[in-house]
Order: structure tokens, then C-alpha cells, then sequence
């Protein structure tokens, strides 16, 4: 996977069934030249957490996926980065500090 580290990206954390997932957000511009946004289901080694809304640099990732109900569902591994912002931007609480997950945001 080609990384371009130049500009940082936001990862966005969120905890279901005690367990913390990450997505990262994209945007680009649609053809009118509004800007649409996207996520993306990310992946760190075990031990890594990440604040919710977080921009890092990526450095060194890969595109990974598992299989679940015959479905394939990919998702980025992202094995080296550099936090660019410190602090979490918002949050003030741990409950501030995650995303809502809807069902259609679920692996499973």
C-alpha cells in the first residue's frame, strides 16, 4: 500500500462489548466540488490506543481483511504512525471521547 504521510489523518475510537475499534475519516470532493466524507475501518497492534479524533501520520500500513459469514470485509492495518496532535481535540470524558456505533457500522 502506498502511504503518503504528508498530510495527517483523523482516527476516530469507539468501544463495543469492551473491545476499542478505529476508523479513519476520508473526504474528498464530489463532482458539484462538495466535499463528501467516508470511514474506514482501521486496525493497530494490540497494545496501541488512540484518543478519539487524533490526527496521526501514517507511516507504514497495509490493506488486510477477514472473512465473516462468506463476506469479505477489509479493513486497514496500520503498523507504524506519528501522533501529530497530542491530546484528544475535544473530549473531556471517556464518554466524549468515543463515536456512536450503528448496527450498520458492525463487522458482524
Amino acid at each position: 500500500m502506498n502511504v503518503n504521510n504528508e498530510f495527517p489523518v483523523m482516527i476516530f475510537a469507539s468501544e463495543f462489548n469492551d473491545k476499542r475499534y478505529y476508523k479513519v475519516g476520508l473526504s474528498k470532493k464530489d463532482v458539484n466540488g462538495e466535499y463528501i466524507r467516508g470511514y474506514k475501518e482501521v486496525r493497530f497492534k494490540k497494545e496501541v490506543f488512540i484518543h478519539n479524533k487524533t490526527l496521526i501520520k501514517i507511516k507504514k500500513a497495509w490493506l488486510d481483511f477477514y472473512v465473516k459469514d462468506k463476506k469479505t470485509i477489509d479493513y486497514i492495518f496500520i503498523s507504524d504512525y506519528e501522533i501529530v496532535e497530542n491530546e484528544p481535540s475535544v473530549a473531556n470524558t471517556p464518554e466524549e471521547d468515543l463515536f456512536e456505533i450503528k448496527d450498520d457500522d458492525l463487522p458482524f
